[in-house]
């Protein structure tokens, strides 16, 4: 029930865009699909190769128990990594082996997370075009960011609550507007 409580306003904002997915051509539901499959037995792949092991139905199960039990319980990625790390070994993996694999590729996949918008910036700053509205969203998320981080608290007020100021910021970037 506290979960409920305390999920129901992103609920209510899922719920109400329903009637959007409508709108979407169906094939773009096969590719969400078969993209989201891919990225799972590339972890999967990535995983097989940090353990030294062939056996693709262990890996594969023991990352998608893990997973799943990451989203629905307290200390979620914790708990879901110590599910992965006794199911792996349970299939006959050496512990350590387990843990250094599991970390490897934690940091491989979390490591291409932040580098992506690394290979974003210096192409936007260099005059390739940002669709209209896209470019002044990131300034308020990178302002938001830095002023929950503590490192411009004297921003968080007027980014969060003056939308001016980040089309402020926005407006001193060399940013070019695709039409």
């Amino acid at each position: 029930m506290i979960a409920l409580y305390i999920l129901w306003p992103s609920l209510l904002s899922v719920l109400q865009a329903w009637p959007q997915l409508l709108d979407l051509d169906p094939i773009w539901f096969v590719a969400m699909f078969v993209l989201e499959a891919a990225s799972f037995v590339c972890i999967w792949g990535l995983q097989r190769i940090a353990l030294g092991t062939h056996a693709w139905f262990g890996v594969a199960t023991a990352q998608l128990a893990s997973n799943a039990f990451s989203r629905v319980v307290p200390g979620g990625a914790a708990a879901g990594g110590a599910l992965q790390w006794r199911m792996l070994t349970d299939s006959g993996v050496d512990g350590a082996k387990v843990a250094t694999a599991v970390t490897a590729t934690s940091f491989i996949s979390t490591g291409i997370l932040f580098v992506l918008p690394l290979l974003a910036v210096p192409s936007v700053l260099l005059g390739r075009p940002v669709p209209g509205g896209l470019a002044l969203d990131e300034v308020r998320d990178v302002l938001r960011a830095l002023a929950d981080d503590g490192r411009l608290v004297g921003l968080e007020v007027t980014a969060l609550e003056d939308p001016g100021h980040a089309e402020t910021v926005a407006a001193l970037l060399p940013i070019h507007h695709a039409t």
